[in-house]
């Protein structure tokens, strides 16, 4: 977390931990299933701006950052299809 200036770095690390945990849990044992979902999707696309600043790297960082962004949003269309059937 102190590598992407975040601080305090503690606060954050066990932020992450909790929503990630927490948004699985949800999403595993079929309780709030929508919320887990959005609460993953949300933090997932956080990361792009925060972490996966691929517009301001060098070659061949900036490809590299580039797929991981397009994965995440692919992660992000999963997580809406998951809270979408949950409430069917």
């Amino acid at each position: 977390m102190a590598h992407f200036n975040l601080a305090p770095p503690v606060i954050y690390a066990v932020a992450t931990i909790i929503v990630q945990l927490v948004g699985s849990l949800l999403i595993i044992f079929n309780r709030w299933t929508w919320l887990g979902a959005g609460a993953l999707g949300i933090f997932t696309l956080l990361t792009i701006p925060i972490v996966h600043t691929f517009w301001s790297m060098e070659e061949p960082f900036k490809t590299m950052e580039f797929y991981t962004v397009m994965e995440h949003i692919s992660v992000v269309g999963g997580l809406m299809v998951v809270a979408w059937k949950a409430e069917r």
